[in-house]
This record gives C-alpha cells, structure tokens and sequence, in this order.
C-alpha cells in the first residue's frame, strides 16, 4: 500500500503493485479512518508516488501506467480533483516522480518513454513542457528549499534543475541499484541545514551484501561514501509453491533533532547509525570546566581520549586533563609527543573535567558524534565530591537543571561560580549563569542519589559574565569563593582581592547586586598572607582595611572584623561591608589544626602570629602530662609550621591512642586539639 497523511488531517491510501493494472482507485480518510470522500477510480492506472504540495494543498498522484499527473484540492472537510497533467513528448510518458518548487510555482517530473525526460507543469491549467531528454532513468525527485533547486537522482548521477534548465549534473562515486534500494521511491535523507544527500549503496558480495551510504554535498556534487562496516539482505524474492514474497521497505531514517541517520541491515535484523551531529566549542586552555556531550560512541560508552584530544585545533606542546573519579584525582597529559592516558583512557560523557594548556589560546575542537540520551542517570555519591558533565544541548538554570535532587544538594560548583548550602539555605551570588551544554561541574550531596537532568524544563537565557577592565588575574585549577554583601556599598564598579600586591581574584559589580562572588585562585601562594580587599569605581582604586569588612559566620550570621589569610583553607567566605565585632584580639590565626588526623607517620600543623610574641606549641596525653614540646620561645611575627611524629621528649614512639596538641601565646591557650595516633 501507498499512503500519504497531509497536513488538513487527510489520510490518502491506495494499493501499489510491481506491475500495471487496468484500473487503481484511491481512498480518503480522515485521522479516524472514517471515509472523507468516495473513492477517486483512474483506468487505466496505477500508484507510482504520492506527494503533497503544503502550499497549495494539493495532493499528488503520480500514475505512472496512464502517463499522468492527477491533483486534487484537499481541505479539511473534503477532498476534490482539480486537474490532470498528460505527460507527451509529443506521445505519452510514463511520469515516476514529481517534485514542487514553490519559488518558481511550478511542478517538476520524470518521466521515460522512447528517452528518459524532465518535464516542468504549470499548475494553472496542468500543462508540460520538455526540459532535457539526455538524462538516465529518474526515480526520485525533491526540492531543496535551503537553495531553491528541485534535484532529480539516477543511478549513477544527480540532476540539478532551476527556471526550467537543467543546471547541474553531479556523478556518483558508487552506482544507487534503483531496484533495490529504490523499491521506496523516498528511500533518501536529504539533510537541509547541512545541504547534503544521503543515499544507500549496495555493494553486492553474492547473498549477504553491505550496505553503504553516499553522502553528496549539493552545492558542488562532491561524493564521500561512509561504509557501515555491516551486512544485511537486500530485497529479494523468495519462491515458494503457489506464493512469492517480496522484501520491500526504506532502508533509511533520519532523527533530524540529534542529526542521526539509521540505515536498516535488514540481513541481521539491527540497523547501522551514523551521525552528522557536530558540536564545536573553543577552549582558552586556561582551566576550561568542560565535559564531552558528543563523542564517536553510542550509550555512555567511553571513547578513547589520545583519539579525540587530537582533534584540538591547533594542539598545543603541552595540556592536561584532570577529574575525580570515585574520590580519586586522575590525570592525562601531553608534551609533545607523548601521550599518557593510563587514568583517563576514555572519556565519558557523564564525567566533567578541567583542561589546561600551554601555551594557553584559543583551540577549537570539531567533533561529530552521538549526543548522550538526556535521560542518562548520572550517579552521585554523599562520600566525596562528584565531577559530573551536562550533556542536554540547551542551558538551563540550576535549580532546573537539579530539581530531582535539588533537596540532596550541598554544594554546586562549576568554573564561574559556587553555591553553597549552608542551614538549608543556599548562599550563591546575585546573578549567576546557567549551566551549558558541555559544561563540566563539582557537586556535593547529603545523601547517595541519582540525577538526571530535567530536560522538561524551559531553557534559560544563556549569558555570560563581563570581564573585570581594572583587576587581572591567572585562573587557576581550583578557587575559593569570597561571596561579598553589598548592601552597604555604593559607588564600586569592580572588587578584587590581593595577595602581596598581586592580584588573585576580581569581579564586576552590576546595578542592583546585592552579592557579588569574588574567586580567589590561591594555589601556589605562601600560607600566612594577608588577602587584601580592592576597589575600583571607574576612576581609582582604593584598599579596603579590615576595620571596614567583616567576616560572616555562615552558621551564627555573627560579622567579626578580621584579616583572611592565605592557608585558612576554608571552603569559602563571606564577607560584609559593614562594622563587625571587635573580639579580644587574637595573636594567632590558626591556618591548618594538626592533620592529618589520625596519623601513622606524622600530622602537621600551621599558624600566623600577628606580633611577636612568647609561644609554647606541646603534645599531651589525656592525663595532662607532656609528652614533647615542638616549638617554644619567644619568637618574631610571622607564619609557623610543626609536625609530631609520634614520639616522646626521647625520640622514642609513643603508644597508640589519642594525644592533644596545645598552642599556647603569652601563657594564653590558643589552641587544644585532640589526634589519634596509630601505628
């Protein structure tokens, strides 16, 4: 049967033979299958194609036993015949297959009789007129909207016509077996947006054959032919006493969403994919936050990283590639020309990563691949952090994009900002950009659970933040965020904070932002530095003394006004513009209490004295009583480190169990800290 469902909710249906009849009728029905009108019965006749013009609403019979081209008017109610086209050369053709330019309003066809023909038909009173006879057989034809050409394909070439010439031909690397693949007179995928042809090839090797496609770019006519590496059966005919069956069907489909085209392997009962999907992105190579959506691979199979890496334009000497996986760190790196990619052979698309190069730039990287199921469950772990890629091909917001988990969620991290869950509530910055396709994110949960993206969400307006003029700064691998109150402050255009006059970390204030996130990229910078805070309003810049900021306790909402230093370690800050308390000022900041906790070889502690001062750093058991004194004596401002390694006043190993290290400045305790020791 052919059949054809039109846009008005018609559902045209005939029977379609592989020899000519006397007669053929055909029927229309509405969406219900209830008769829409009586039957429409041609003699002689028979069905060779269907096909619709949208904009006129005409349906289109191609009869190829009759030499004659019948249309009808179709609306929602009913369907009425408005004319037919006798195909003559001056004696009657045999039409195969029709094709409408809506530019020119005019019907193209094929058709054979003593030579195969174009023809063009004028759709007001359903004449034709010859074009060219010096063509092969025609089977298919179609319009290409992108360049307002009708195409016609043989077996062995491609026809390009436009104002009634034949403007092009273009042959074809591979013969198209038009009895086979062709038993579907729509058996292509012609993909608009990329303006190329696709067709199936057979490539006969006795009873079991391969199938092929052709890909045909028709601006030029050039030819890449894509083996499927498959087998199938082609249509044959197989006998049986009384009975023949013939194999007939499309061997493919197009998912133009995702760019996919199927290619049925009818032999083996599967089919073949192959993606035209391409995803390009640019990378600086200054610490991208990325993931790889897109890859050669079907599912959230892994594909080789040497292999796609590669790929960058252009490659730089050296990069590095690292994530966490399972909690632990894992890294891939390339000087040039070695590669070693013993933790990251593959990559997956439900990983994030961080890149980094040198020399940094802009690189782009070209891939052309399978975009990952938007269903895909990416498992997330309460027990370390969880590098994870976003994978659906529009941003979304992040309680969007989170909302199957968003009550589970403890911390968001991707390469621009930071939101914290802190009591239940979030702390996160006053604008923050949604999350992207390919973008990479580090994520904390309270509970083991599974996300998946919510691709039912709308998508958000995709944004980027402006670039500070005044402050730069190196981004780094990790930062920490310094999230600023601005309620208090008027007249800033940009904040950026300091370490020994050098600038770690800036951002640009915008009307109306009541916190503005500040990430400060630390690593590498002594431990014990003031961090200092910046402004700037256009005009000048101007430090901000720690007697005009407080910190905030996250937890008590207490502002203390005091100096960050580099080596606090903490996961973040927030930092207020307005007077804090003034507590009885401390000589110590205590950067890094004893650790590692427990220990077997030896737990370090650090410190920053404010002024000089007498200190006593000791290690006691539970009873009071010291065991070893690591640090004693007057001593100069200034930033401290000891370790313990277990060991006595005598250099010999205590026994195991729970000691205290006591830091003690001008006979006042500073510090009291239980560690375990285990040998």
């Amino acid at each position: 049967m052919e059949y054809l469902i039109s846009p008005n909710g018609t559902v045209f249906i005939g029977p379609k033979i592989n020899r000519c009849s006397e007669a053929d009728t055909i029927y229309f029905y509405d969406y219900d299958l209830v008769e829409k009108d009586g039957g429409f019965y041609a003699a002689p006749g028979c069905i060779e194609e269907f096909s619709y013009i949208d904009e006129l609403n005409y349906f289109v019979w191609v009869n190829y036993c009759d030499g004659t081209i019948l249309f009808f008017e179709d609306d929602e109610d009913d369907v009425e015949w408005v004319g037919t086209c006798t195909i003559t050369e001056p004696l009657q053709t045999d039409p195969y297959s029709f094709a409408y330019s809506d530019v020119e309003d005019l019907g193209y066809c094929s058709a054979d009789g003593s030579y195969y023909y174009f023809y063009s038909i004028d759709l007001d009173d359903f004449t034709s007129n010859e074009i060219d006879d010096d063509v092969e057989r025609v089977k298919a034809m179609f319009y290409n909207s992108e360049d307002e050409y009708v195409y016609g394909i043989s077996s062995n070439t491609i026809y390009k016509i436009g104002e009634e010439v034949l403007e092009e031909t273009y042959p074809l690397a591979e013969a198209v077996d038009l009895n086979d693949n062709f038993n579907r007179d729509d058996d292509y995928i012609l993909n608009e947006d990329d303006g190329f042809l696709y067709l199936p090839i057979t490539d006969d090797e006795g009873y079991i054959n391969s199938k092929k496609i052709l890909k045909v770019k028709l601006s030029n006519g050039d030819n890449e032919l894509i083996s499927t590496g498959l087998s199938y059966q082609k249509s044959i005919q197989v006998i049986f006493p009384n009975k023949g069956f013939s194999l007939f069907g499309k061997s493919l489909a197009w998912y133009a969403d995702k760019q996919n085209l199927f290619c049925g392997q009818m032999y083996f009962s599967n089919s073949t994919l192959i993606t035209t999907h391409a995803h390009s992105r640019t990378l600086t190579g200054d610490w991208d936050w990325i993931s790889f959506p897109c890859m050669p691979r079907l599912g959230n199979e892994g594909f080789g990283s040497e292999d796609l890496l590669e790929e960058l334009n252009s490659l730089p000497d050296e990069l590095t590639l690292e994530t966490r996986e399972f909690g632990q760190m894992q890294y891939l790196s390339y000087d040039n020309p070695y590669w070693d990619t013993d933790d990251i052979p593959y990559l997956i698309s439900t990983q994030g990563y961080k890149y980094n190069s040198d020399p940094t730039g802009s690189q782009s990287l070209d891939v052309t691949g399978v975009v990952l199921d938007p269903a895909t469950p990416i498992q997330l772990s309460s027990s370390y952090e969880n590098w994870i890629g976003y994978f659906l091909e529009y941003p979304l917001d992040p309680e969007d994009a989170f909302v199957r988990v968003w009550d589970k969620l403890t911390r968001i991290s991707t390469h621009d900002w930071t939101m914290v869950k802190i009591n239940g509530r979030w702390v996160w910055a006053s604008t923050i950009t949604p999350i992207d396709y390919g973008d990479g994110l580090i994520v904390t949960v309270s509970e083991d659970c599974e996300l998946i993206w919510d691709y039912a969400s709308e998508p958000a307006e995709n944004f980027a933040y402006p670039s500070p003029e005044y402050y730069s700064y190196q981004e780094k691998a990790e930062y920490t965020p310094f999230y600023f109150e601005m309620d208090s402050m008027t007249g800033v255009t940009e904040i950026g904070l300091t370490v020994n006059d050098s600038c770690v970390g800036a951002a640009v204030v915008e009307p109306g932002d009541s916190i503005v996130e500040v990430n400060a990229y630390l690593a590498g910078m002594p431990s014990g530095v003031p961090i200092e805070v910046e402004t700037w309003n256009g005009y000048k810049s101007a430090g901000i003394g720690s007697e005009k900021y407080s910190v905030v306790n996250p937890y008590t909402k207490k502002r203390i006004s005091r100096k960050v230093y580099t080596g606090e370690r903490k996961a973040f800050y927030i930092i207020s513009f307005k007077a804090g308390e003034n507590p009885l000022e401390s000589p110590v900041v205590v950067l890094q209490p004893p650790s590692p906790n427990p220990f077997s070889y030896s737990t370090l502690c650090s410190f920053v004295l404010k002024h000089s001062a007498t200190l006593s750093l000791s290690v006691h058991d539970l009873r009071g009583n010291k065991v070893s004194t690591l640090m004693t004596g007057t001593r100069p401002e200034g930033y401290y480190e000891a370790g313990w390694t277990g060991t006595d006043a005598s250099g010999n190993h205590v026994k195991n169990g729970i000691y205290i290290i006591r830091l003690s400045v001008d006979d006042r305790i500073i510090l009291n800290e239980k560690v375990v020791f285990i040998r």
